[in-house]
């Protein structure tokens, strides 16, 4: 960037910073040292740079941040919430693709997983246990810890241990019958 070596280029910085507010709100690989710095080195008393490089800073922060939990949350494969905090951060920097795919991943997730919970649910009340557990292993493949797909596979295993217990006991009563004559 340009050197600005006076108080009355300051003015320029700043309108130069001004116009670079919204690459850097978009996070191209540069931050807000790099015009506001300039600006505040030409005048360091100037409180409109000091007080714009301190918001966008912040702005910044806060999306590396998101970025941290995002990642979180996306290896303890809670995709809703890994899904929420890389959408916020879309908002924030809306031009960076890898964001936006890592959101894209995150949401494609999310909507396997409630789509897995919907078809388990209704395996599970049509007494489909073999479907049951289909739903709930597709979840759980991308989501381990999911309490929902968790709770549904443990009701279909329950069920599909009555289900055996119920023939073990018929079996037996057929055997006996068969050897009672």
């Amino acid at each position: 960037g340009t050197c600005y070596t006076n108080i009355h280029s300051a003015a320029m910085a700043l309108a130069e910073a001004e116009a670079g507010l919204a690459e850097i709100k978009s996070h191209q690989g540069w931050t807000s040292d790099t015009v506001y710095d300039e600006a505040l080195a030409a005048d360091a008393d100037h409180a409109k740079a000091a007080n714009l490089k301190a918001k966008i800073e912040a702005r910044l922060n806060e999306g590396e941040d998101l970025l941290k939990q995002a990642d979180e949350f996306m290896g303890a494969g809670e995709w809703e919430d890994a899904a929420a905090a890389l959408n916020q951060l879309c908002e924030i920097h809306p031009q960076d693709e890898g964001i936006r795919k890592r959101a894209d991943l995150a949401n494609a997730n999310v909507e396997t997983i409630e789509g897995g919970i919907a078809r388990a649910t209704d395996a599970l009340r049509r007494k489909r246990f073999d479907l049951v557990l289909q739903a709930a292993e597709e979840v759980l493949l991308i989501a381990p810890n999911h309490g929902a797909a968790l709770g549904a596979q443990q009701d279909a295993e329950r069920g599909i241990a009555g289900i055996e217990r119920q023939l073990t006991e018929a079996k037996e009563l057929i055997d006996s019958e068969l050897f009672d004559d």
